[in-house]
């Protein structure tokens, strides 16, 4: 029987609180449960339509600013926003383009538009899968770390534990085996224990990739807290 996972799990998991082992063991979970998947977006969703909204607590709408942040997902506080401007009193006749121009913000959210007399209906998020990188360096084949990506997966959120360091932000870097930067991903702030990037997988080609990741100072001056390897497999489309 598979466990079961309160919201409030949920919340504490994607702002990286609580116990090692639950964070761990929610993530592992998230690879093959789609029903906890679906849970976890409700529960963001929710979260960002508060925070858009500031219904949220200073502190915990601060967490959450930086949640999208590290994860790369601001744009979605935006389109929250977008949607809520919809719904202000608008002059006869001119509300169906500021709808639609909202809905157009939303596109890469998982909604899409059926017409100036139609809801908006919400389409199936593409899946994400999570890879985690433990603290410290891998190197060589026999070492590195192994990347299977679906067919329909859409998205990989690159989870890093880290220890705290004195840095005003971070980089990570995706190589190709041959030293080819692929993939650049920069952010404000270090967290305590955990570092969620998320990227596009069409930007994670087939083979053996080298991640990097370096903690910046408040110059920008970059220093390495650890470098991965991961044979990536990627299965391809029917």
């Amino acid at each position: 029987m598979k466990p079961e996972y309160s919201r409030e799990e949920i919340e504490r998991y994607l702002l990286g609180e609580g116990e090692g082992a639950e964070r761990e063991a929610i993530g592992e979970a998230l690879i093959v449960d789609s029903e906890l998947h679906a849970l976890v977006r409700e529960v963001e969703n929710d979260r960002i339509d508060a925070l858009a909204q500031g219904q949220l607590p200073e502190a915990e709408a601060r967490a959450w600013r930086g949640y999208l942040e590290q994860t790369g997902q601001s744009e979605r506080l935006a389109v929250a926003r977008a949607l809520m401007a919809k719904t202000r009193p608008r002059r006869r006749g001119l509300w169906w383009l500021e709808a639609a121009a909202a809905v157009l913000l939303t596109a890469g959210a998982g909604w899409f538009w059926l017409g100036p007399k139609a809801k908006m209906q919400p389409v199936l998020e593409a899946r994400q899968v999570s890879l985690t990188l433990p603290r410290g360096t891998t190197r060589g084949n026999d070492a590195a770390l192994r990347l299977e990506i679906g067919s329909d997966v859409a998205r990989v959120e690159l989870r890093f534990e880290v220890a705290p360091e004195p840095a005003s932000g971070y980089r990570v870097r995706v190589l190709s085996a041959s030293e080819k930067v692929l993939l650049v991903r920069e952010g404000r702030g270090w967290p305590e224990s955990s570092l969620r990037v998320t990227v596009e997988a069409r930007d994670l080609p087939d083979g053996l990739l080298r991640l990097e990741l370096l903690a910046l100072d408040s110059a920008g001056a970059a220093a390495p807290v650890g470098f991965y390897e991961v044979a990536v497999t990627k299965a391809s489309k029917r």
